[in-house]
């Protein structure tokens, strides 16, 4: 009987570890680090829903531009009074690599930009600067010119228009979101 316990408890451990240890999409990992951010920033409940809206903008329309069928919602789009450029890009070779590429430009520069002022910066850079380089991507990447099919800048290309479509929505995040 204590056999079987015993056997039963080590696949038991053995099921849960592989549960626990499954790969996660660059999608579901920057939204980890996004997390993270707020975690390390003020309780500011309106200025992290908009982080978290902006964030799912960049991974979704880089999903789009990747995908056959659909269509971006903020780039090459006009919203809410905002024109987004993007002219699109050649067909890729790699369209998983380039869409996790370009999703992990997008939300770290977008991260830069908005927990710049965070309590906790140095913390939230340290982990997004670990997370870009455990996918031996160089942060000192800045290239806009995502015509040429490069992903690093097109993820960079999507965090301006983000950045530049939220200074014009009235939030104040240019003067600390005052009131």
């Amino acid at each position: 009987m204590r056999k079987l316990t015993l056997l039963f408890f080590l696949i038991l451990i053995s099921i849960t570890s592989s549960l626990v240890a499954q790969d996660h999409s660059i999608a579901r990992e920057w939204n980890e680090e996004l997390l993270n951010g707020i975690r390390n920033d003020f309780a500011r409940p309106t200025v992290h829903a908009r982080n978290l809206w902006h964030s799912s903008i960049a991974i979704y329309d880089i999903w789009a531009i990747y995908n056959e069928v659909a269509e971006p919602f903020l780039c090459g789009q006009e919203v809410a009074g905002f024109t987004s450029s993007f002219v699109g890009i050649p067909e890729s070779a790699t369209p998983e690599e380039d869409m996790h590429e370009a999703m992990s430009y997008a939300m770290y520069r977008l991260m830069i930009n908005r927990f710049n002022g965070a309590p906790g910066a140095g913390l939230i850079f340290s982990s997004i600067n670990n997370k870009i380089a455990e996918h031996g991507y160089p942060i000192n990447n800045n290239s806009r010119n995502y015509q040429t099919g490069d992903p690093a800048a097109l993820g960079n290309h999507i965090a301006d228009q983000i950045i530049a479509f939220g200074f014009q929505d009235n939030s104040q995040q240019s003067v600390g979101y005052r009131n």
